[in-house]
């Protein structure tokens, strides 16, 4: 397993660009919009602080996975477009 000092991606800040675009990515968030609408759900139905903090976990969870593409391609920058 590599560190995460180690790593590099493959995917060049073109990439990232192109897939942000995609009908795919696109597909991608309303599926994710829904599971941060189930997760928000869980939140409000939740009985025990334990439960709550669970569902606040996975809704966090989701918010960074809506926002990794973007992530990704601003830590890339535009001049990894190899």
């Amino acid at each position: 397993m590599e560190k995460a000092s180690d790593f590099q991606y493959e995917s060049s800040h073109r990439d990232f660009k192109n897939f942000i675009t995609s009908s795919l990515w696109r597909d991608m968030k309303k599926e994710l919009d829904v599971w941060l609408e189930m997760a928000r759900d869980e939140c409000e139905e939740k009985e025990t602080l334990k439960d709550v903090f669970k569902a606040q976990g996975k809704a966090d969870a989701v918010r960074h996975l809506q926002e990794m593409p973007e992530n990704i391609m601003e830590s890339l920058g535009d001049n990894n477009d190899s």
